[in-house]
């Protein structure tokens, strides 16, 4: 049976001009987000050159078969989500907080400050509206969607 990687994983040469670059399995295509300030902080914080240089978050190993990090994938994954429920406890949040609550966040709070639906999309890397209607049309640039994610920090952070 063949495993495949259902990610490709950051390393340090995913950052490339103040943007991580990657690819989205599920889509294939290719995504460059620009870091905020905070991301920045979080990733400083968790990258540790001297002990794992190949990966940005200490989850991963060098020589990980594809396997291995499916599996290390997924269980950080759930690691996160776990830390959140516990914060969200603390904090007396009723809410159940995942990575997935995250992302349904990120969406509302763009759609609050005025974002399209068809530019949340994109952002979250959906597919761009109706398949053939999108061939027709120009993808958001970086900028926009640059300036949405800003938006939905400084809207949740200030």
């Amino acid at each position: 049976m063949t495993f495949l990687v259902a990610f490709t994983p950051a390393t340090p040469n995913s950052i490339q001009n103040n943007r991580v670059i990657f690819s989205r399995s599920k889509t294939k295509k290719i995504y460059s987000i620009y870091l905020q300030p905070m991301a920045k902080e979080i990733l400083s914080y968790y990258f540790n050159p001297e002990n794992n240089p190949d990966f940005l978050l200490p989850v991963l190993s060098k020589g990980d078969t594809p396997l291995q990090v499916k599996k290390k994938a997924l269980q950080a994954i759930k690691t996160t989500n776990e830390y959140l429920y516990q914060m969200a406890e603390d904090c007396k949040i009723k809410q159940n907080i995942t990575t997935y609550f995250a992302r349904y966040s990120f969406a509302n709070i763009c759609k609050g400050l005025g974002y399209s639906k068809d530019l949340i999309a994109e952002a979250l890397g959906h597919s761009y509206g109706n398949a053939v209607t999108g061939i027709y049309l120009d993808n958001y640039g970086n900028e926009i969607i640059d300036a949405a994610n800003k938006a939905v920090v400084a809207a949740v952070f200030n």
